[in-house]
């Protein structure tokens, strides 16, 4: 039995799926098994991920029709076998040693989740990728299931991806990711951290994201982009009927997902009915919003201009967006 099961969804990413593929069959740490779900990819993906399984016994290839990253995620957990489980989206690398780095770390300090730090990636006009990390990049320590509960909300020391951790399988005992939605990650983390007992957090980045033209988080507004507001509204009453000492910072992932999908739908230009709406919803909580110590002044700087001139607050937004910030 393999000491970690790494999971990784596959879907129409052949021009960033080798690169994922190397960074994984190449790990310091040995003792892997490499579950890859084909979820129904059009284009060259397959062909890639067999050529990796034909010459790599460690692999285990399967496919099936297109449902989503979350439904592939769970046929990898049904069919894994490790004691811990990771996981890695197809289109983002990792550091050679960061299997080695978060098992080391878990067994060390008997923790039953252990993160690292996120490279936030982008393709530059010469195919270079320029490569930005958190500046506490040394930062490290031990945290309980009540302090991360606090922290993911807000993405402190532990976030609310699922991809930068190492978990004990257990966690995952009876527990699913929620399918034919997105943002499925941050569905599921609050109910996996209420399970551990002790997490090891760092900084040191070892995760790879790749923001590109299709990723989540830079791609245009979608209408299934929505579901950012329903997960964090779930959390929130999640929070509010059993952990109330997270509330207010639930409460600020909540106003958060709202204006987020604002300046989304602003530099997408997107016309959804939904924008007058949302607006409507944070002006009617502005004082909640305001008041909200989570919120950076930055950004309740900003809030205070979409309140007083929203054209002013389009033109600020898209240069930003123009800008990678």
């Amino acid at each position: 039995m393999p000491k970690v099961s790494v999971i990784i969804p596959v879907f129409n990413v052949e021009n960033y799926l080798e690169r994922c593929l190397k960074s994984v069959t190449c790990q310091t740490f040995k003792d892997i098994e490499i579950i890859i779900i084909n979820d129904g990819s059009t284009d060259k993906s397959f062909d890639i991920c067999k050529k990796f399984a034909e010459s790599d016994k460690r692999i285990i290839l399967i496919s099936q029709k297109n449902s989503g990253v979350s439904a592939a995620r769970n046929a990898g957990i049904n069919i894994s076998t490790g004691k811990y489980l990771s996981f890695v989206d197809s289109d983002d690398f990792i550091a050679p040693d960061m299997i080695e780095f978060l098992i080391n770390n878990l067994e060390k300090n008997n923790a039953d989740i252990a993160t690292c730090g996120m490279y936030d990636c982008y393709i530059q006009n010469n195919n270079k990728i320029k490569k930005i990390c958190n500046k506490n990049k040394n930062k490290f320590g031990i945290i309980d299931s009540r302090g991360a509960l606090q922290e993911i909300f807000i993405n402190g020391k532990v976030s609310l991806f699922i991809y930068d951790k190492l978990y004990k399988r257990e966690l995952f005992d009876n527990l699913r990711f929620s399918e034919n939605m997105i943002y499925e990650d941050a569905e599921i983390m609050p109910k996996i951290i209420t399970r551990a007992n002790k997490i090891f957090y760092s900084f040191l980045p070892k995760y790879y994201y790749l923001r590109h033209e299709n990723s989540l988080t830079s791609s245009k507004f979608r209408e299934k982009d929505l579901d950012i507001i329903k997960v964090s509204k779930e959390n929130l009453e999640f929070i509010k009927n059993n952990y109330n000492f997270a509330l207010k910072q639930a409460e600020f992932r909540f106003f958060w997902s709202h204006l987020a999908l604002i300046d989304k739908m602003i530099w997408s230009d997107a016309n959804f009915q939904e924008f007058k709406n949302i607006l409507k919803f944070v002006k009617k909580n502005k004082f909640s919003i305001i008041s909200n110590k989570y919120f950076t002044l930055k950004r309740k700087m900003l809030f205070v201009l979409l309140l007083v001139n929203i054209n002013l607050y389009k033109k600020v937004i898209k240069f930003f967006h123009k800008r990678g910030k």
